[in-house]
């Protein structure tokens, strides 16, 4: 229990087998990727080439780690919180920098797009690995984290090239974002969690073999 003390003001309650309410920030916030979506269907159209499918496929993939891991997150945490709504709110903002930025991804506006991606998997890990320190999700948001800056790297390192040379860096961002979770995360945090509060977790942490708690 004592592991769990310093994020239970913010873990989304839920009575076992309920499934949470979705709230306006929730929304909001995925309204982003809706636009996220439309910018990336004008990218390809734009370019209609192997090469350009095969940029927007990186860039697709990028926007659906960034709101896949944001989607998890507040399966964990209260969006109803003033820290997570603050959170929710940052992170919506950059995603609004980071879809701007599709159009122009693999030109002018690389460090715009790169910037965004890294800031928002960066902070959002950071908030998670904080709230749930002492814990073993807290573990696993830090290792989550550790591999977010260093895909980062790769990223932010792309967006300062040209051509090809970017293409592959951010290729090789994409694979180490997709790679964190197959890198052992335990899968013990449900039990702790019901342990703490009473209450089960509203998901359950896939471990390195694909299966959940």
């Amino acid at each position: 229990m004592r592991s769990y003390k310093s994020m239970v003001t913010v873990l989304r309650e839920r009575e076992p087998g309920a499934t949470p309410e979705v709230t306006s920030v929730e929304l909001f916030f995925d309204l982003v990727y809706v636009f996220a979506v439309t910018q990336l269907s004008l990218y390809l159209r734009e370019h209609l080439t192997a090469r350009g499918a095969l940029e927007t496929l990186v860039l697709f993939l990028a926007v659906w780690w960034a709101w896949n891991y944001t989607a998890w997150a507040t399966n964990w945490i209260d969006p109803e919180h003033s820290a997570v709504r603050l959170l929710m709110v940052t992170l919506m903002l950059i995603s609004l920098v980071m879809s701007a930025a599709i159009p122009r991804a693999f030109g002018l506006r690389a460090i715009y797009f790169a910037a965004a991606y890294v800031g928002l998997q960066l902070l959002r890990s950071a908030f998670m690995a904080a709230a749930f320190r002492g814990g073993r999700m807290g573990r696993n948001y830090a290792q989550l984290l550790s591999w977010s800056a260093i895909a980062g790297c790769f990223w932010i390192a792309g967006a300062l090239v040209h051509g090809d040379a970017r293409l592959l860096l951010w290729v090789a961002a994409v694979a180490l974002d997709y790679a964190a979770p197959c890198t052992g995360l335990p899968c013990r945090a449900s039990g702790e969690h019901r342990r703490a509060t009473g209450r089960s977790p509203a998901v359950t942490l896939p471990s390195a073999t694909g299966s959940c708690c």
